[in-house]
C-alpha cells in the first residue's frame, strides 16, 4: 500500500472516531443541564486515542520492515541479493534482484 493511501485511511478513521465520540457525548448529556466537558473535547480525545497508536505502529513498521525483509532474504544461504548500485529510485525501475540457487 502506498504511504498516501494509508495516511488518508488513518485520517478518515480519526475523523470518524471524532464524529462518533462527539455525537455520543451530545446524545448522552442532552437535557441534563450543563456539560462537564464540551462534546468537541470528547471527540478530540477519541480521535487522538485512535490516531496516535495507529501512526506510531505504522511508522515503526515502515522503519523496521526493510531490515526484516532484507534479513529474511539473506537468512537462507541459497539466496543471493544483487543490487545494481543505482543512485536514483524511480517508479518501475529495477534496482536489483534475488537469485536463489538450489542443489541438484
Amino acid at each position: 500500500m502506498s504511504a498516501g493511501f494509508v495516511l488518508i485511511l488513518l485520517l478518515a478513521l480519526g475523523a470518524l472516531s471524532w464524529w462518533m465520540a462527539r455525537s455520543r457525548a451530545q446524545a448522552l448529556y442532552a437535557g441534563r443541564g450543563s456539560l462537564k466537558a464540551m462534546p468537541n473535547y470528547h471527540g478530540w480525545h477519541m480521535a487522538l486515542w485512535t490516531l496516535v497508536p495507529a501512526l506510531v505502529g505504522w511508522l515503526a513498521w515502515n522503519a523496521a520492515a526493510p531490515g526484516m525483509i532484507h534479513a529474511a532474504i539473506l537468512a537462507d544461504p541459497a539466496n543471493h541479493l544483487h543490487l545494481y548500485g543505482k543512485a536514483e529510485v524511480r517508479k518501475g525501475r529495477k534496482m536489483g534482484h534475488v537469485t536463489r540457487l538450489a542443489r541438484d
